[in-house]
């Protein structure tokens, strides 16, 4: 049966996409894009649009997107990608879609997924056909995104990869707005910290690359001089700390004892003979 997903049950076909020829991993990138631009339009019909975004996302989304990571047909399933505009569209269009979605559910979005593919392959350019456009899209996420695990995987993906001389000055305007992360995430201090130091990194490289005294350096395969940040922020998991379950069990553990000392010295206290005080 086709990998195809032109219909909800379609969705649940457990065929191995990795186990399909390049031609119909490259047809499922092109039928991808059809069900994708379905949910950014709110038409999951008969469901929690919510449910959706994460069967989406988990049986059609990464199955391909894992593909474009390996070699030796990586490069060109991430030109299929690049031609749907997948990462382009979903920056611009899904927004507004899960605007009120929950934080822990920011793996299920398409573009924290792509942005997270990109981050991952350190190679942003590759995974569009319009650098652009995409340049005004990732300004626009990192200044305005509802998602702030969007605007940090957004952050990951700029930092990895080599990015144009353009795209600095754009860049270097919105990055005011990917600081709002660590006012609006549930980060440990040394998150924080290690936050706070990698977006002082990336503010200083992209102003490096804006002087007029910056060599640019020409990479294979793009248009213009880039910069190389060559960055790296451990990916972060958006998923809610499971911090109730241990503080539950501390206080049951402390309730435990305590009983257990006051049932001792009810014990002792009923063998103490009066003669023996």
């Amino acid at each position: 049966m086709p990998y195809l997903f032109e219909c909800r049950d379609c969705w649940y076909d457990n065929t191995s996409i990795a186990k399909q020829p390049l031609t119909a991993q490259l047809a499922a990138i092109a039928t991808l894009k059809r069900g994708a631009t379905s949910l950014w339009q709110g038409a999951a019909a008969g469901g929690n649009l919510r449910d959706w975004y994460t069967i989406f996302s988990s049986t059609q989304l990464r199955p391909l997107l894992e593909l474009a990571r390996r070699w030796p047909s990586a490069l060109i399933l991430r030109g299929a990608f690049a031609a749907q505009e997948l990462l382009l569209s979903a920056l611009l269009l899904e927004p507004v879609t899960t605007k009120s979605f929950p934080g822990a559910l920011a793996k299920s979005l398409l573009r924290w997924q792509l942005l997270n593919a990109a981050a991952e392959s350190k190679s942003l350019l590759s995974w569009t056909g319009q650098p652009d456009r995409l340049r005004t899209a990732l300004a626009q996420t990192l200044r305005s995104d509802p998602s702030p695990y969007v605007r940090l995987e957004a952050l990951r993906a700029i930092g990895a990869a080599p990015v144009p001389i353009s795209w600095t000055g754009p860049l270097l305007e919105s990055i005011r707005g990917a600081e709002a992360v660590l006012a609006e995430t549930s980060f440990k201090q040394d998150e924080r910290q290690a936050l706070a130091k990698y977006l002082a990194e990336v503010t200083g490289k992209l102003q490096a690359a804006a002087a007029p005294s910056f060599t640019p350096v020409m990479v294979p395969g793009i248009a213009e001089p880039v910069t190389t940040l060559d960055l790296q922020l451990p990916a972060v998991d958006p998923a809610p700390r499971r911090w109730v379950p241990w503080a539950l069990g501390g206080l049951a553990l402390v309730g435990l004892t305590g009983l257990g000392l006051w049932a001792h010295k009810r014990t002792g206290a009923q063998l103490t003979l009066p003669g023996e005080i």
